[in-house]
């Protein structure tokens, strides 16, 4: 399991991890190992994006959702 305090695009994540849990998501979710199979969210997670990238059948936690707006 890695455990992440704030997720943005120069954030390595190495083959072989299985399980993320990030504290603080700001930026899409992408270059993510075939691996992970399971992403916490603690927070700001803004789930309208659509340009996040996620590995087939990973399990996606959020447990706070920020919605800026609805169309």
């Amino acid at each position: 399991m890695l455990s992440i305090k704030r997720y943005n695009d120069k954030t390595n994540i190495d083959n072989g991890i299985e399980e993320i849990i990030i504290d603080e998501l700001r930026q899409p979710l992408n270059n993510l190992p075939p691996t992970v199979n399971k992403i916490t969210i603690k927070q700001q997670f803004n789930v309208l994006r659509r340009d996040h990238k996620l590995p087939y059948g990973c399990e996606l936690i959020i447990e706070n959702i920020y919605i800026d707006k609805i169309e």
